[in-house]
């Protein structure tokens, strides 16, 4: 700009020295002005690029806050459904143990039974040698029976809770559907076993 300014005043320069007259204050102010319309122009352009920059900085900005708030939902997510899983797999462990425990109990329950049945078997055929021995036997076998009821009555109890425990946590719940047939409905049950 300033080059343009110079070289017309060395122009005019030439063309005073030509013997050319040449109104220096016009030259000189079309030449300001046209300096002063090229800084206004580069100053608009310079604004008009700082406010295109500041416009790619903000949707920058919006766009990293958007996928920062995806992850942490994404996490969020992946948190929630590690805790399900492992609420599954406890009420899981919990419904196998009570299981395991049921059927112990009830292999008890079935041993004490048969012990209490072949004591009473005893007492019946006889063979004792004096009444305390009967006593005892008796004693002995209610007590076997006690044991037998109490086994399978607990036996019973933990079968009854773990079962349920287990198969209502599984991986994949089991889905139930009704399908409509011309005489009524069928009832279909669908999913994996463990």
């Amino acid at each position: 700009m300033r080059c343009l300014a110079v070289m017309t005043l060395v122009l005019l320069a030439v063309r005073t020295a030509a013997g050319e007259p040449a109104p220096v204050d016009d030259v000189l102010r079309q030449a300001e002005e046209r300096d002063r319309a090229e800084r206004t122009s580069a100053e608009q352009e310079a604004r008009r690029l700082e406010e295109s920059r500041r416009v790619e900085r903000e949707h920058a900005a919006v766009e990293e806050a958007r996928r920062a708030a995806e992850a942490e939902a994404r996490a969020e997510r992946r948190r929630e459904a590690e805790v399900q899983a492992a609420s599954v797999r406890t009420k899981r462990n919990w419904g196998t143990a009570l299981m395991v425990v049921g059927a112990a109990a009830g292999a008890g329950a079935a041993w004490y039974a048969y012990q209490g049945a072949k004591t009473n078997d005893q007492i019946r055929r006889g063979g004792f040698a004096t009444a305390s021995a009967i006593v005892d036997a008796n004693t002995q076998g209610k007590s076997y029976n006690t044991l037998a009821l109490g086994l399978g009555v607990g036996g019973a109890a933990a079968l009854a809770v773990g079962t349920p425990l287990y198969l209502l946590n599984l991986r994949d719940p089991p889905m139930v559907s009704v399908l409509p047939s011309a005489g009524g409905a069928f009832l279909a049950l669908s999913g994996t076993f463990p």
